[in-house]
């Protein structure tokens, strides 16, 4: 050596290749090695060295842990690191205890005679933890070596991306913790409202959408929306779409300008509620007089000045959503927002002449409205899909035991049926009858009651087919020549039957609209005009008497094993028909009844 480094790493040779194993071993003798370490003897003016690490390795030459004392400051204050255990020790356990060798292994001195005692050899085993590697630090240079350097002088780069990394988790920490205070709202005007048909449905595409802090108050989100529609901010108020638990009903609810944003947000079990963005649907009703549209809304009323709906008082006043149902054309329209006095009688909306200018002003495509002399109307409202019920429109809401946002829906008044008139009577020629629709219950009714029959139309003649294999004498499935083109799938039903010497219709299915209110006689009517069976004994027709008369009704294929439905009794209904097969929803939209 010319000269020695200010930091000398030193390694113990603690394994070698034993030529006599031919196998690689670890030598676990003793080795001393001192504090200070003098080199003047090796290279002229080397100086002295102080001991500051010792790295330990336990185990053998086959499988073993390594850790490390460090002495930091070069004090008398050692540390062990072991993995992710650090803990101050000893001198002794960092220097002596580690120089290899060997410890005494347990005797029981009893056993032998006191003579035998004074020149015995005590058994030992080899100590497996030793030192490995040894780092020195030349004194004179220590304290420089030792202090903490500076991470911009030693690698400026590493300090940089460090710097821009911590910046960027910082950054997406604070966006998580934004987009978890911030709520999407979604406005919905008045317009949008009278764009909806049909039965009430809560989704509804919002106009504008807005991004606004939680914990914000209702009169912030107020401000922005007078703001976007130029209009006075006296002259708006908000309704929040809110589910109803008890009624389990999803309606517009009026929201106090002194309430956070927070306490308006929908509940979790809300059907209306989208974990992966909440958002909240706010109605924006304006005062009475603002022309019906997208913002900006335009003054187009009397002289007098707008309603103040900044004093709105939910005990006083109350906000219903109207909606108008033609008997022609048996179409429900949204005809919008009307707010009353909760003490005022609902007619009022009717005699204000409200309603008949909503109908002339919007194009509804609706029939139009008879004279008004005499003229008698009809309020229902609308407390589900499957429940309308009748409301006395000379009373008032409260009387009336109505909530702000529900729905009412008005109708002319239509004659009743004469009382002697079944609503099964069939006019001649009809095979089922036509339910006439006079009010709002006999839509829902209609509409709840429709239903998509899949009819399979077999024939009696056609043998049986069970996995393939043709009751006709021959076994086994086999391949007609029409379906090796790949034109169409066949099963092997179908393969297994275009070879049968049986002569037999193919089976037809055709999607039928039915009513679940229509009688088996009724089912029997509509299926065998729809499929040209002219021998089959309907309300509407006599076949001749050698003909076959008869309809068989099975779930699935009477091939399977199934009995056929329970059609004894011809006063059975369609829906109790369908009570065989519990696993078919009875929804309408849902799959069809087979």
């Amino acid at each position: 050596f010319v000269k020695f480094p200010r930091v000398l790493n030193l390694q113990l040779k603690r394994f070698h290749f034993d030529m006599e194993r031919m196998d690689m071993v670890k030598l676990n003798s003793r080795f001393e090695f001192p504090r200070r370490l003098d080199l003047s003897e090796f290279v002229h003016g080397a100086g002295h060295y102080l001991l500051h690490s010792v790295v330990v390795h336990s185990g053998d030459v086959n499988s073993g842990h390594y850790y490390a004392y460090i002495r930091p400051s070069l004090d008398d204050q050692w540390v062990k690191f072991d993995d992710d255990n650090v803990t101050p020790c000893s001198e002794y356990a960092a220097v002596e205890d580690n120089f290899g060798g060997s410890d005494l292994n347990t005797s029981n001195y009893f056993e032998r005679f006191p003579s035998e005692l004074r020149h015995f050899q005590w058994p030992t085993r080899a100590r497996i933890h030793n030192a490995y590697m040894l780092v020195y630090i030349r004194e004179d240079c220590a304290e420089e070596v030792l202090k903490v350097p500076d991470p911009k002088e030693v690698n400026r780069r590493m300090v940089e991306r460090c710097t821009a990394e911590v910046r960027l988790l910082e950054q997406r920490r604070r966006e998580k913790m934004e987009l978890q205070n911030k709520l999407r709202i979604n406005l919905v005007l008045e317009c949008d409202l009278c764009s909806l048909t049909g039965f009430w449905d809560h989704n509804i595409p919002p106009r504008h959408s807005l991004e606004m802090n939680r914990d914000q108050p209702v009169k912030d989100l107020l401000l922005q929306v007078a703001q976007y529609l130029e209009v006075s901010h006296r002259h708006v108020v908000l309704f929040a779409l809110q589910y109803r638990v008890h009624a389990r009903t999803v309606r517009f609810e009026y929201m106090p300008t002194t309430r956070s944003l927070r306490s308006q947000m929908p509940q979790v079990t809300s059907p209306h509620y989208d974990s992966a963005n909440p958002s909240l649907v706010v109605l924006c009703v304006a005062s009475n007089g603002y022309e019906l549209g997208p913002a900006p809304l335009r003054w187009r009323g009397p002289e007098r000045p707008p309603d103040d709906l900044s004093r709105w008082d939910e005990e006083t006043v109350i906000m219903l959503v109207v909606k108008y149902f033609c008997v022609q054309t048996q179409k429900i329209v949204t005809l919008g927002c009307f707010y009353m006095g909760c003490n005022s009688p609902l007619n009022e909306m009717v005699k204000s002449g409200w309603v008949q200018e909503r109908l002339e002003t919007l194009d509804f495509q609706v029939a139009p409205l008879p004279p008004q002399d005499g003229l008698q109307w009809e309020c229902w409202e609308e407390y589900s899909e499957r429940d309308i019920q009748p409301r006395n429109h000379k009373k008032t809401p409260k009387s009336e035991r109505l909530w702000c946002g529900e729905v009412l829906v008005w109708q002319i008044s239509q004659p009743e049926p004469p009382e002697y008139l079944d609503r099964d009577q069939l006019q001649p020629g009809q095979v089922a009858p036509t339910y006439q629709v006079l009010n709002v219950a006999d839509l829902a009714e209609h509409q709840l009651n429709s239903i998509d029959v899949q009819v399979t139309l077999m024939d009696r003649m056609q043998p049986a087919c069970i996995d393939g294999v043709v009751m006709n004498g021959q076994w086994g499935a086999y391949r007609p020549s029409t379906a090796q083109d790949g034109a169409k799938e066949e099963k092997p039903e179908d393969m297994a039957l275009a070879k049968s010497p049986a002569v037999f219709q193919k089976a037809e299915t055709k999607e039928l609209r039915m009513d679940l209110r229509f009688l088996h006689s009724h089912v029997v009517g509509v299926i065998a005009e729809a499929f040209g069976l002219k021998n089959v004994a309907t309300l509407a027709s006599t076949p001749p008497p050698e003909s076959e008369t008869f309809l068989w009704f099975f779930q699935s294929s009477p091939f399977n094993g199934d009995e056929p439905l329970p059609t004894a009794n011809t006063r059975q209904t369609l829906k109790e028909i369908q009570l065989h097969a519990p696993y078919v929803p009875t929804g309408q939209g849902k799959k069809p009844l087979s």
